[in-house]
């Protein structure tokens, strides 16, 4: 009965998404991330991904995603890596649209990565820290995770390719004290190798460091420490110095979306906001409050349809916040990897219309240059020419704030 209802719930967000409402909005499609499939080969403590047995209509998500043709692409899963065929996919997906492409994995199959590095600009692999400490959350020792990004390492090398590397640490209660060891192992194995925090959410979960507030301030001396001396770390999703961020000033709603297994294009917005509604709605019926219902209600058609281009988001995520960077940014030299590789790929009438975007809805002191394709390609765009801030997340302004309510601790309406 629940997953019928579900079901139903998901189909109806899909028309909604693809209705004549939708198309009120502006959507870019910079970055796209593409749930390729649910298959896993390991059980994290955590993971939320539903393990379903379906097959995956690769065709028809692969006609879509060459449709929207993505600046950069993000394949997710589950593990790619157990996609049939995923060399001769990505292979076409280079070909013809030529995205910076990323690939999650959690590095348990490394033979299959060597066919994969001609076409795949980045791994992004997933380590929660070394020998017991990832296989208590992964199920998986670290030790071995070092072992597969070592010899990956050893391939780029031995073809003279580019690929970078990045690795994928969720934080926890468990092991954000050893942290260090981990990013200095990393470094060991390469200087080139960054390391993206991920704060567990959400932060209600015995297992968030965010739901402590001692071991979160210990958390951001660890990581401030670790930037202090150079290292390349960064904290991804809604955290400041402070603690975690009940609401952020979202602006890569509108450059953004998922593509799932079946091919369906979800942008962002509305249907991620659609979808966060509705499911308040539905807990305010269960609760038998009316109040409640009709503040959420108003919450509702407020954001998605009389300030559909207002940045505040009440559920902030870790989605590619490195896309938030390019839109407040005021010079390219602060530029870091993805931001740059992504922009290298936008051609002269997207240049335009994108401009004209940004600096209407976004940012009015949008710097033009930033969309100068010509100043961001080359051997520099693989390379760090800025580090990225440890913390992205950017709080919401008086001028852009509006009638959303924030949460107390007990999640209840204020």
């Amino acid at each position: 009965m629940k997953n019928s209802i579900k079901q139903n719930l998901f189909r109806s967000l899909i028309r909604l998404s693809q209705s004549p409402i939708s198309r009120i909005y502006r959507i870019f499609p910079w970055v796209i991330t593409w749930h390729i499939s649910s298959m896993c080969n390991l059980r994290c403590v955590y993971c939320t991904v539903p393990r379903e047995d379906t097959h995956p209509d690769f065709k028809r998500a692969l006609r879509k995603i060459i449709k929207l043709k993505p600046k950069l692409l993000v394949i997710s899963g589950g593990e790619p890596l157990l996609v049939p065929n995923l060399e001769a996919i990505v292979q076409k997906i280079k070909r013809e649209v030529d995205p910076y492409i990323i690939v999650n994995t959690n590095a348990t199959l490394p033979r299959r990565v060597v066919p994969l590095l001609p076409y795949v600009d980045e791994f992004a692999i997933s380590i929660d820290g070394l020998g017991e400490v990832n296989k208590r959350a992964r199920g998986i020792d670290g030790d071995k995770i070092i072992e597969c990004i070592q010899s990956t390492l050893d391939e780029i090398k031995a073809q003279g390719l580019e690929t970078s590397i990045t690795a994928l640490c969720l934080v926890t209660n468990d092991n954000y004290t050893l942290i260090p060891s981990l990013v200095h192992r990393l470094h060991e194995l390469s200087p080139h190798i960054r390391t993206n925090l991920l704060p567990m959410q959400p932060y209600t979960h015995p297992l968030s460091i965010a739901s402590n507030p001692a071991n979160y301030s210990e958390f951001v001396k660890i990581v401030t420490n670790l930037s202090n001396q150079g290292f390349r770390i960064r904290v991804t999703g809604p955290f400041c110095e402070k603690g975690a961020m009940k609401e952020v000033a979202c602006y890569r709603q509108y450059f953004r979306g998922a593509v799932d297994k079946d091919g369906v294009f979800i942008p962002c917005k509305p249907y991620a906001y659609a979808a966060y509604f509705l499911h308040e709605l539905g807990r305010a019926i269960s609760e038998r409050n009316p109040l409640m219902f009709m503040q959420i209600l108003k919450q509702m058609i407020d954001s998605l349809i009389l300030h559909r281009y207002d940045p505040v988001c009440p559920f902030p995520c870790n989605c590619d916040d490195y896309v938030d960077s390019i839109l407040l940014c005021e010079s390219v030299e602060l530029l870091w990897r993805e931001p740059r590789n992504l922009l290298s790929r936008l051609n002269l009438g997207e240049m335009k219309e994108t401009y004209d975007f940004i600096a209407k809805h976004i940012n009015p002191k949008f710097n033009p240059d930033l969309l100068n394709s010509n100043k961001l390609k080359g051997k520099e765009s693989f390379t760090f020419i800025a580090l990225p801030p440890i913390f992205c997340a950017q709080a919401p302004t008086v001028k852009n704030k509006m009638s959303i309510k924030k949460k107390d601790s007990n999640n209840e309406y204020k």
